[in-house]
């Protein structure tokens, strides 16, 4: 006699990565393992033309055997690798950065290698607490290194602990401060460890037998069973966002998901708070620790040695003094006259063409805006990005009627040369050009002191203690970038140098405009943190709002602007009609136009900050699949 027999069907992740609308594949559930399936379970499947890991998302107890299923292989281990609130936590992760769910759970599981699953072993999920407090967020302010060690020594034993940072440089750091008791118990995770690594530090944190993981901003996208605190330190870094990857997310978005799950304790960290912080703590949305200062009178205080500050040469000054070179009469002295290690800083982030005038300084800015203006080669005009604020370019400047120059500024090759000129047969040290992504051998030795020239990546191999002469070049070049948290980055920059310089080097900024608010505030840095918060305010622009972006790259220019101008159509129409508070851009060029054999168009979209969350969601539903999401962008302009 023929019996039909009825089977479960269980929903499967296949662990690998999919287009945004695949994730969850219907398999039949041997008859075998019909009682010992569970949700969270880490399985192995058939899929397409070989067999793939997979994680059981639902069980159906209710439809019948589907010859059409393919069936689940086998459980490969009965203890569930996530439980369901860390799938809801994916699910909304997934939404909110338009991604399929599966892709994002192959960057967050641990790496599947057949032979090392046989000997897995997998401890109980922690139970769910039910406690829906929420913990006040809190910032942690240091002005020097015993400050920074104060704020690990309130780690505690069997407290579990993510410490996240923005670069791997700063993990060796970290670590130091770790009480010498509590060190054992720390795991490192960074995105560079090989797959052993990975596995051993993933497992580590599943089973819970690491209580303090110190890690780079890949960590957030682990399934943590449980979170008792969680600490942002140099939490102003751009590195704590994902910029050139899928997704494009920033650590601390995902970070308010992660304490939410676990009622967990974050706080902030840093010797230079971001805007946004500083807004938040003047808002009392976050607790602020300070044993010196309060939020009742100022968040800094200003510096007691005036060493300290950077000594701020007028370039202006020197040209009308008939000094043409790239160093000034008394950088050229320091340089000449230096027995330690000297840092020579070129940024050369300077991705849009802007105009500044070589004599006075003055940068050709958008009225509207106050940001720089954009040079069109082509059309032979100057425009904004943000507005529809254009002009024609002359070779005058609008304020001192000189001549102006592009800013194409200097290298790090042409600053060479120019050292190399001034010191003659008087060199008595060994010159090292540290640029883009390249690396520096730490460890080689020589009896020579260091004349180090780089950018931002050279920072990392600085020793403060014997560097004594600091030179940045180009700071006018970095606040003529058209963006409207330039000013922040320099600030960044700068305050970068003077904590972690030795107190008795020299710090020279060469500026044609030594009146800018970044300079006039050094010893009084409430001013600029004001000051910009009002601009920002006045442009609706963070913290004011949460901004996304969408871009979009084709191989000529024409259909990347067409296909931008549709889809700013349908979201305009769209947001009409569900009278959503959102506020849209006009298509818009990105800086450089032409990236990686593509044309890139762009548009923005400010959001309530207090929605983002559900309008995220809500705008991914109608970004095509060709188009990039990026939301909480570190800059507006470059692909």
């Amino acid at each position: 006699m023929y019996f039909k027999l009825i089977l479960m069907i269980a929903g499967i992740i296949p662990l690998t990565r999919l287009p945004r609308h695949l994730s969850i594949f219907d398999y039949n559930i041997a008859p075998e393992d019909e009682t010992r399936i569970e949700l969270g379970q880490l399985v192995e499947i058939p899929f397409r033309k070989s067999t793939q890991f997979g994680l059981v998302f639902a069980i159906d107890k209710t439809n019948n055997f589907s010859e059409e299923l393919k069936t689940i292989t086998h459980i490969v281990h009965e203890t569930k690798l996530i439980d369901h609130r860390q799938f809801a936590l994916y699910e909304r992760i997934a939404d909110m950065y338009n991604i399929s769910l599966a892709t994002l759970l192959k960057t967050s599981i641990l790496p599947l290698q057949k032979r090392k699953l046989k000997k897995l072993e997998l401890s109980i999920l922690p139970t769910f607490s039910s406690k829906k407090n929420k913990i006040k967020a809190e910032y942690f302010l240091y002005t020097n290194e015993k400050e920074h060690t104060n704020l690990y020594n309130t780690l505690e034993q069997k407290k579990y602990t993510l410490i996240l940072v923005p670069e791997k440089s700063h993990i060796e750091k970290v670590y130091t401060l770790i009480p010498k008791h509590l060190k054992e118990n720390v795991s490192i995770w960074t995105s560079d460890n090989s797959i052993k690594e990975k596995y051993e530090t993933w497992l580590a944190i599943r089973n819970q037998t690491s209580y303090i993981i110190i890690a780079t901003r890949s960590a957030v996208l682990i399934p943590f069973p449980h979170l008792d605190t969680i600490i942002v330190d140099f939490e102003h870094d751009n590195n704590l966002k994902h910029w050139d990857q899928t997704p494009r997310f920033h650590s601390k978005d995902i970070l308010k998901l992660q304490t939410d799950l676990h009622h967990a304790q974050i706080i902030y960290a840093d010797y230079s708070p971001s805007f946004e912080m500083y807004y938040d703590i003047s808002k009392q949305h976050i607790n602020f620790h300070h044993k010196q200062i309060t939020q009742k009178t100022l968040l800094f205080k200003k510096a007691e040695n005036s060493n300290v500050l950077p000594r701020i040469i007028n370039i202006s000054q020197e040209r009308n003094q008939h000094n043409y070179r790239i160093f000034s009469e008394p950088v050229e002295q320091a340089l000449l006259t230096s027995h330690g290690d000297i840092f020579i800083h070129i940024n050369r982030k300077g991705f849009a063409t802007s105009v500044i005038c070589n004599d006075c300084g003055y940068i050709e800015k958008d009225p509207q805006t106050d940001l720089p203006l954009i040079y069109d080669e082509e059309k032979n005009i100057l425009y904004s990005p943000y507005s529809s604020y254009k002009k024609p370019f002359t070779l005058t400047c609008s304020q001192c009627r000189s001549t102006l120059i592009r800013m194409i500024g200097y290298g790090t090759e042409t600053v060479e040369k120019h050292v190399r000129e001034l010191f003659t047969t008087n060199l008595h040290h060994n010159i090292i050009r540290i640029e883009g992504q390249q690396s520096y051998d730490t460890q080689q030795k020589t009896d020579k002191t260091r004349l180090i020239i780089g950018t931002d990546t050279a920072m990392k191999y600085i020793d403060w203690e014997k560097t004594h002469t600091i030179i940045s070049l180009d700071v006018d070049r970095q606040l003529a970038i058209p963006e409207y948290n330039a000013s922040e980055d320099v600030w960044h920059h700068i305050q970068h140098i003077i904590y972690h310089k030795h107190e008795l080097s020299t710090y020279f900024i060469q500026t044609r405009n030594p009146e800018h608010i970044i300079l006039t505030s050094l010893n009084e840095k409430d001013k600029l943190y004001r000051r910009e918060l009002q601009k920002r305010q006045q442009l609706n622009y963070p913290p004011y709002c949460y901004i996304a972006r969408y871009f979009f790259g084709a191989t000529t220019r024409l259909q990347a602007e067409t296909q931008c101008a549709i889809l700013y159509e349908i979201l305009q129409k769209a947001l009409t009609k569900d009278k959503k508070h959102i506020i849209l851009s006009n298509p818009f060029e990105m800086q450089p136009r032409y990236y990686r054999k593509q044309y890139w168009y762009a548009l923005l979209a400010k959001i309530p900050r207090t929605e983002y969350e559900e309008n995220l969601i809500y705008l991914n539903r109608f970004i095509p699949g060709r188009w990039k999401a990026d939301p909480r962008p570190i800059n507006i302009l470059s692909p």
